[in-house]
């Protein structure tokens, strides 16, 4: 009635083994155990509870405070433990603290899952840049060498036809052209690259 006061919703079990079936309905963010339970220790009720959910924050209450009962609730990995009669205001604040630290864990978490799909991302991207820039690499050789070839027989052989220099001016312009195009595509990986895309108009015969 306590916590339910305080604007919590809460569900109530009756031993150890009903608040682990409850459990496993989902839906809880913390969990406060009695160290004696008629079917097991709380401890062992929140070894069971944490198995279905890890990111469970789990307070203990007991009857008998000690050293031997502090060292089992830290191995335990129990959040915080309270001595009874319970102090309303101490649960209170615990209770609190117990959620912001679960809340932080979720949401380290999420980062996480983000990050690595971030850096996959990342690699695949990468990998994708290194393709395309070798068959870039490559495709703008053809053209050099085509284009560095028609111009050394134009320098270099006396006599040609104008219909033989026409041809070779061509081919020059062709594969300049072909390389043009390439730049463009090359622009556009880069805009990609960067979240931006360049978007052009340009005349269309339907």
């Amino acid at each position: 009635e306590f916590l339910k006061g305080q604007g919590y919703e809460a569900v109530g079990a009756r031993s150890g083994a009903e608040a682990v079936r409850i459990m496993k309905t989902g839906g809880f963010d913390a969990a406060i155990v009695d160290f004696q339970m008629p079917d097991m220790t709380g401890i062992a009720a929140a070894h069971e509870m944490r198995l279905i959910d890890e990111d469970l924050n789990v307070v203990l209450m007991t009857a008998y405070a000690s050293l031997d009962m502090a060292i089992k609730a830290i191995q335990a990995d129990i959040y915080d433990y309270l001595v009874k009669p319970i102090d309303t205001q101490k649960l209170s604040h615990t209770l609190l603290e117990a959620l912001e630290k679960r809340r932080l864990s979720v949401e380290n978490k999420r980062l996480l899952l983000y990050l690595e799909k971030a850096n996959l991302e990342l690699k695949q991207l990468n990998e994708f840049k290194s393709r395309f820039l070798s068959i870039v690499t490559h495709d703008l050789g053809q053209p050099l060498t085509a284009m560095r070839g028609y111009a050394q027989l134009l320098l270099s052989r006396q006599g040609l036809s104008e219909g033989e220099r026409a041809r070779y001016l061509a081919t020059i312009v062709s594969e300049t052209q072909y390389m043009d195009r390439l730049r463009n595509d090359l622009m556009d990986f880069v805009s990609i690259s960067a979240g931006k895309l360049r978007v052009e108009k340009s005349p269309a015969s339907l």
